[in-house]
């Protein structure tokens, strides 16, 4: 059994640990590129012309992929020791899934107070508020941001969790060592934010540059088929290939995810100062 729960967090780690998710967050290019093209176009043009009523409840499923993602890494952050967690990480994990809900609850208020910011400039005095290319780049916006906040907790509070402290105590210990060395950690977490947006420019590259083409070359590449949109069922099954090659996408950054955990881990200011003081 604890064969099947080690398997379990390593699988957990690889598509939903450290900073796995946003690389497509910031180059959807590696979303999209393990789909079939034309069955995408035909689910895109279905979805803007005649089957356009379906296209919210696509926008609402998307969404609800996303929290649900959200929520699996936060899993991975606060249920450190799963299975053997904690009622306490269990306490900060229900915690984390309430305030996830409740940031959509404000983007979803965000999203209608600019809608009819929009409508009103636009009847008025008949500006136009680009509402199809803000709604798309803040919902990819806000979800990096996202990522990235949990992965920067995650590595701040490693080491404190490796060492066996209990999550409200590596909490504490975090905050004990920002105000003695507020700049040291004001670094290192703007290092890691610029390492997971750096490492999805690598993985990008490597995807369009390398990855695809010999996959392509091999006739290996996955190019998942979407359904042209004609029912509930349809629109089920081409969300659910959309989850697919975001898992693939996470599967194939966990590398790049890995080595910037490591690297994170090595240069925490914590340990930093643990090898220090054991050197002197």
């Amino acid at each position: 059994m604890k064969l099947v729960h080690n398997a379990i967090r390593i699988i957990f780690k690889l598509l939903f640990g450290d900073f796995n998710g946003v690389q497509m967050f910031l180059y959807p290019l590696t979303l999209f590129v393990w789909i079939d093209d034309l069955s995408f176009s035909f689910v895109v043009t279905g979805l803007l012309t005649v089957y356009k009523h379906y296209f919210p409840l696509f926008i609402f499923l998307l969404v609800l992929l996303n929290v649900f993602f959200l929520i699996l890494k936060s899993h991975s952050v606060y249920l450190y020791n799963y299975p053997d967690s904690s009622p306490q990480e269990k306490r900060h994990f229900r915690k984390a899934v309430i305030d996830i809900h409740l940031g959509l609850l404000f983007v979803v208020i965000g999203s209608g107070v600019l809608y009819m910011l929009a409508a009103f400039f636009n009847y008025y005095y008949h500006i136009r508020i680009p509402l199809k290319a803000i709604y798309p780049y803040s919902f990819r916006l806000i979800s990096a941001l996202m990522i990235i906040f949990l992965a920067c907790w995650h590595y701040l509070m490693l080491p404190h969790r490796k060492a066996g402290a209990s999550l409200t105590r590596s909490y504490r210990n975090v905050v004990v060592g920002i105000h003695r060395q507020p700049w040291t950690y004001m670094l290192y977490s703007l290092a890691l934010c610029l390492a997971g947006v750096l490492a999805s420019f690598i993985f990008d590259y490597l995807v369009g540059q390398w990855i695809f083409p010999i996959l392509l070359a091999f006739n290996l590449s996955p190019e998942l088929i979407m359904l042209p949109v004609d029912g509930f069922p349809a629109l089920l099954y081409d969300v659910a290939i959309l989850g697919a090659a975001f898992m693939l996408s996470n599967l194939l950054f966990s590398p790049l995810a890995l080595l910037i955990g490591n690297i994170a881990d090595n240069l925490h200011p914590h340990n930093l100062k643990t090898r220090a003081t054991q050197k002197s």
